[in-house]
């Protein structure tokens, strides 16, 4: 039985090892009567004092997983059978401690400034695609026709001219809006605390994706709120899932039911579905039934690879609060997004805007207005979405060459990321989320073809 152990990680290492076994009793790797090795093997094995062993071979017995004999070892608990038969979907999200996600985010961004590191982790467009000779034109322009009033303070609901092209822009995907239920933010992250702010209330609960953008559950822990997930497939949620989310949702009772649910049709990240048409009308149905306020995240909706067949949820009702970003599609320098919103949760959006950060930056939102007018978004989207394309099937090619069985993904049509499930024979098998845009084919390929040689490395030590 070999475990992974990482001493860097804050996990103890006897939890590692109980986590490890737990995994493989899901996946039935190990079934009822399997026996254990000693401790004193497994220490020898993994190179661990014997103790952890004994503490993790106890924590396991504390959690019903085995029992053990004297003289006869330790085995996979017979009281599993019932539990291992039909095991119930996890669908709940666990708790997310704080320490580990800014550590994570930390390892993160120091690889992607580590030129020495091929990083598929994080999620940003390469730096030798922004269309750096456009936007240097559009805010020299800027400066010369405005001044100093492009140094000041916009409004807090965001620099009007910017709101009007992205309204004009929206009518490309089918949404109908006027500029002036346009809110500015400071990225998709502001967006997404000003409307969960809004929504909710600390100790309240909300619906999410699973998986889940981690900085998103950070974020919701930040604000108190508590995320219970829902899975996808290929073409979308299906109305169990939502149905036994809510469940989980309302186990708590009163006050337990969900202030809003959080969406990402077109491409989300991680795992890069698309809804396809019937799924978002039977979401729609099935919100609009539980009275749930929807909040779509649109982030990545304009990286896409093939015309774009579906609506977005705000297109076919207009009560969806929409997200949406240009960090992805264009530059996340600017830090411009925006919120879609109507009525009386506008204005407190506004309010709520004007307490915290004022107004986004005056010269970032008049650089991007006049970007948009001259229509050199949309050519831009298409030189880098046809770069993208070829990225991603340079990525799913060394995947089907050099992965060993057992590895299962599906190909995209839009988005950042290939959603790689390690093991094939789990309800909840391992995964990777891979990157490809950052880099080019050759680059992927090799980096695909050292992830494989480790995969089949450490099949051949298990076998």
């Amino acid at each position: 039985m070999l475990i992974p152990l990482n001493p860097l990680l804050s996990t103890p290492l006897y939890l590692q090892i109980v986590e490890h076994v737990c995994l493989l009793v899901r996946g039935g790797q190990l079934n009822v009567g399997d026996r254990l090795p000693s401790t004193r093997a497994l220490a020898d094995q993994l190179s661990v004092h014997r103790s952890t062993v004994i503490n993790a071979y106890d924590e396991l017995r504390t959690r019903g997983l085995i029992d053990s004999a004297q003289g006869s070892g330790s085995y996979i608990s017979a009281n599993l059978r019932e539990l291992t038969r039909n095991p119930a979907p996890q669908r709940e999200q666990s708790p997310i401690d704080d320490q580990n996600i800014e550590r994570l985010t930390s390892e993160l961004w120091q690889a992607n400034h580590d030129k020495s590191i091929i990083s598929l982790a994080l999620g940003t467009p390469p730096e030798d695609l922004f269309p750096m000779q456009g936007i240097e034109r559009c805010r020299n322009l800027v400066i010369r026709r405005d001044g100093g009033h492009a140094y000041g303070y916009e409004m807090p609901q965001g620099y009007l001219p910017l709101r009007v092209e992205i309204a004009r822009d929206l009518a490309r995907h089918g949404i109908l809006c006027d500029a002036d239920e346009i809110i500015i933010t400071s990225g998709i992250q502001e967006a997404l605390t000003l409307t969960s702010r809004a929504l909710a209330s600390p100790n309240d609960v909300a619906l999410v994706q699973q998986p889940h953008f981690f900085s998103d559950l950070a974020n919701f822990r930040h604000l108190c709120l508590r995320g219970v997930g829902f899975g996808l497939n290929e073409h979308g949620p299906n109305t169990l899932d939502l149905e036994y989310a809510l469940t989980l949702c309302c186990k708590g009772g009163s006050g337990s039911y969900p202030r809003f649910i959080v969406v990402s049709p077109d491409y989300q990240n991680p795992i890069g579905v698309c809804w396809n048409a019937q799924n978002r009308l039977v979401f729609l149905r099935w919100a609009a039934d539980h009275e749930i306020r929807i909040i779509e995240d649109a982030t990545y909706r304009d990286v896409a690879y093939e015309p774009q067949p579906n609506l977005p949820l705000r297109a076919l009702d207009a009560e969806v609060l929409y997200l949406g970003s240009y960090s992805k599609s264009l530059m996340p320098g600017l830090r411009i997004g925006y919120v879609l919103a109507r009525g009386s949760l506008r204005e407190q959006l506004i309010s709520m805007k004007r307490i915290t950060t004022t107004s986004s930056k005056s010269l970032g939102q008049r650089t991007l207005a006049t970007f948009l007018a001259a229509s050199a978004y949309t050519e831009h989207l298409e030189r880098v979405n046809a770069i993208y394309a070829l990225r991603r099937n340079a990525l799913h090619e060394a995947l089907e060459r050099y992965l060993p069985a057992g590895c299962s993904w599906w190909l995209p049509n839009g988005g950042y990321y290939v959603w790689l499930n390690l093991l094939d024979n789990q309800p909840h098998p391992p995964a990777l989320r891979l990157c490809f845009v950052r880099y080019p084919e050759d680059v992927l390929t090799y980096a695909v073809r050292i992830l494989g040689q480790i995969m089949n490395s450490l099949l051949l030590l298990r076998a």
